[in-house]
């Protein structure tokens, strides 16, 4: 980019454009209202706190020695799910009816394909 050409009109169509904050993984598509909760090793909390660092607020403790729990609204479960196919023994999916039928129809769809 070498020329940058600043006009002062307004822009078109103003009122149809929206402004969609990102949820923690970064989709806009929609208003994060899908609830997600997992349970997970070390390995996956660290891979969310360098990848996704808008999680970290949320990542506690879990009751279980050695692990750690996310619970969060999202607006997409691509990529939770996908996480949960990254490190498939070491994250389980609790909570989130819908997450969990979710990762289940893509546990059937993966077994497929592979």
């Amino acid at each position: 980019m070498e020329d940058i050409e600043l006009l002062d009109a307004p822009q078109l169509h103003e009122s149809a454009h929206e402004f969609r904050p990102p949820d923690v993984f970064r989709f806009a598509i929609t208003k994060p209202t899908k609830k997600i909760h997992m349970i997970m090793d070390l390995a996956p909390m660290l891979y969310l706190r360098q990848h996704f660092p808008m999680t970290c607020p949320f990542l506690q403790d879990s009751p279980e020695e050695g692990r750690y729990e996310l619970q969060i609204k999202v607006g997409n479960y691509l990529a939770p799910a996908g996480l949960t196919r990254l490190f498939p023994n070491q994250i389980h999916a609790v909570g989130g009816p819908g997450f969990r039928l979710y990762i289940k129809r893509g546990q059937n769809r993966w077994n497929d394909s592979e």
